[in-house]
């Protein structure tokens, strides 16, 4: 694909360090790709050496230890079976045997032409013991009642209760003793790292930095410049005791005025951050900035457009501030693109990534070879566990995090096949294109006009245009495969056999089901499916039964068009399905200044025209009411429309009745299960 000549050409990070191009990895590690084992597994050797494979000019590995950076923790033993962070990796690297394993990471990423750094950091040190590194306890946080009706009962992150004091953190801070002891082991470490390989490392600074988070009032508290001592004398002393060619990034958030989780009275403004930026510049290599959390960095579709990433304004200030060192930006960077756009702006010299190469491991070979890679999602799921799963995945790419599984699994076809694709959905779609490259003979019947499926609610929710350009790099994925596609045809099981095809894979999906209510089968009671295919007359008021991704996904649509929307759900938050941190529950930043506290809010919480009704049991419906019973009581909401939605039932007997069609018959896709609504 022509037109990514900065994003490809080399890079002169220093005068001794020459990146092949300006393509770097984000701290994407995944954090459940192996069990107890206490060293890296070949499973995450696998994961992250395919970053260097894809492309990256450095790649970022993460210590799962006491000093990890970012969620990374130490000890999980004492975790509840519940908590995510009690499945994450931890490694003992107190064992000699484990830099064993370290050292050959670091040799297969630089087979690649790659640089190799570790994300480390010090904020987890003492948290266990109900602490924050230079001060704060997260138990002070806590979200009133009276806002508990918007949000749900199950907050991902929680908020400053305005009842805490400072002096009631300021007990809790390390003393400066410990603190030196911090810095020596932290340098310690960074010797280990680099007599096994490792080029540099990544820290997390902006915790520290924040003011919600350093209340101290000593030297290493108070203005930027003594919030950011710990970093200055720790990065000098690296410098000077493990070498001036150890590479060092600073990766923070460039603006926090309200601290890293939203929370006030805020952490650093984007002139605070330069200040500390042009401080310890004679001691870093670059700086990797980010925008804010969730609402940048780890952004999704609904808080986040093609071609806007203000993180660009943050490095354009910092530039024209006089930093000389190179500049990294991330800040939702998955479209090729926007990446060549930012850097032919000049307002940074490389772009920090981590899913792109989890969605498309092939990312800069495709762009180097006039290929389209797979597009993210920006769903996050390969941010934490999937539901009641313990892995993360990707949406767009199954291989994700099973890579190593699938070598010994799934065997080469040994002969070339005639394979017929039932269904024109994601899953038909994606499955002809798997097919194809493994290098069959791939048709594709679709029984409508349309290729997609349920993806069609992408044309139309503002909220959800990643999932219109998944669709369209579908069909023109298939296109360059060579899938052959009929659309307006559903083959009968005789034509598929008179044709010959040796296998037969239905992807028939599923079809809205409506709940068990009294009168939700009233042909004026609209579906979900009703609204997004544009069937649905709605009135100015509606009331949505169900709180799922589906009804949720309606309603903020609903309410981006300026309807007032009421959503009933059984459930104590909408999207219970999607509760995990870097999820739907943690997207938009909101700020009460006047009850003193602020918190990463759900995707619904921004619209005043969207009003949940949590716990509660819908009874009956008509066209113009809804009738539920919450708390005992029984009430009635009067409306314009009515929307209900029951979830999806899988379309078995549409895929059945192929399974003596060919010699080989398999299902795929929403066929397989019911699934919520």
């Amino acid at each position: 694909m022509s037109g990514f000549e900065t994003l490809l050409s080399p890079y002169e990070l220093t005068d001794k360090v020459i990146l092949r191009n300006r393509l770097i990895s984000g701290s994407g590690q995944q954090a459940l790709t192996q069990g107890p084992e206490p060293f890296p597994t070949d499973t995450t050797f696998d994961d992250i050496i395919a970053v260097a494979a894809a492309g990256a000019s450095i790649v970022t590995f993460t210590h799962y230890g006491i000093y990890g950076g970012g969620a990374a923790m130490g000890d999980q033993s004492r975790m509840p079976f519940e908590m995510e962070q009690a499945h994450f990796m931890n490694y003992d690297y107190d064992k000699p045997k484990i830099w064993n394993l370290l050292t050959q990471y670091s040799t297969l990423v630089h087979m690649y032409g790659s640089k190799a750094i570790v994300r480390i950091g010090a904020s987890r040190l003492v948290w266990p013991k109900g602490k924050s590194y230079l001060g704060g306890d997260k138990s002070m946080y806590k979200i009133p009642e009276d806002y508990l009706w918007k949000f749900g009962k199950r907050m991902t992150f929680a908020a400053r209760n305005p009842s805490a004091v400072s002096s009631d953190w300021r007990d809790k801070c390390v003393s400066k003793e410990e603190i030196r002891k911090v810095q020596d082991e932290l340098v310690d470490l960074c010797k280990k790292y680099k007599s096994s390989g490792f080029d540099g490392i990544s820290f997390r600074a902006d915790r520290f930095l924040d003011k919600d988070t350093n209340i101290r009032e000593d030297e290493y508290g108070g203005e930027i410049e003594n919030r950011g001592r710990f970093f200055l004398e720790l990065f000098s002393m690296i410098k000077e005791q493990v070498g001036e060619d150890f590479l060092i990034e600073v990766n923070l958030m460039a603006d926090s005025d309200h601290g890293h989780d939203g929370e006030l009275p805020h952490g650093y403004t984007l002139e605070e951050c330069i200040r500390f930026l042009k401080m310890i510049e004679p001691y870093i290599d670059y700086v990797q900035l980010r925008e804010r959390l969730n609402t940048g960095y780890q952004c999704l579709s609904y808080n986040s457009k093609p071609g806007v990433h203000p993180v660009l304004e943050h490095a354009k200030a910092l530039k024209d501030a006089g930093f000389k060192k190179g500049v990294a930006v991330n800040g939702g960077f998955t479209i090729p693109e926007d990446m060549e756009a930012a850097l032919n702006s000049g307002t940074c010299d490389m772009i920090a990534t981590a899913r792109s190469f989890l969605a498309d491991p092939l990312f800069i070979k495709k762009i180097t070879s006039d290929i389209r890679p797979t597009p993210c999602l920006r769903c996050n799921k390969c941010h934490h566990h999937i539901h009641d799963l313990w892995i993360t995945g990707c949406s767009v790419n199954p291989k994700a995090s099973l890579t190593h599984r699938l070598l010994g699994t799934v065997k080469p076809s040994l002969k070339k096949k005639k394979v017929a694709v039932i269904g024109g959905g994601p899953i038909g779609m994606r499955t002809a294109c798997f097919a194809a490259e493994n290098g069959h003979d791939v048709t594709l019947f679709e029984k409508t006009g349309y290729l997609g499926g349920k993806l069609k609610h992408g044309d139309l929710y503002e909220s959800k245009w990643t999932i219109k350009e998944y669709r369209l790099w579908l069909i023109e994925e298939m296109d360059r495969l060579g899938v052959k596609v009929q659309m307006n045809c559903e083959p009968s099981p005789e034509d598929i056999k008179n044709a010959g095809f040796d296998t037969v894979i239905a992807c028939t999906g599923s079809v809205a089901k409506r709940p068990p209510v009294e009168g939700a089968d009233d042909p004026k009671v609209w579906t979900a499916e009703d609204v997004y295919e544009q069937r649905a007359e709605l009135g100015q008021k509606v009331v949505i039964v169900g709180g799922a991704e589906v009804a949720t996904d309606t309603a903020i649509h609903l309410a981006q068009i300026g309807k007032d929307v009421v959503v009933v759900t059984r459930e104590d938050t909408m999207m219970k399905r999607e509760q995990r941190a870097g999820g739907l529950h943690m997207v938009h930043e909101l700020h009460f200044p006047d009850l003193g506290f602020g918190t990463l809010a759900p995707v619904w919480a921004i619209y005043d025209n969207l009003n949940p009704v949590f716990e509660a049991t819908t009874i009956k419906v008509t066209p113009t009411s809804v009738t539920y019973v919450k708390d005992g009581n029984e009430v009635t909401v009067d409306c314009d429309s009515v929307i209900v939605t029951g979830g999806y039932a899988p379309c078995t007997e549409s895929a059945m009745k192929y399974g003596r069609a060919a010699g080989e018959f398999y299902v795929a896709g929403d066929v397989q299960a019911d699934l919520p609504g």
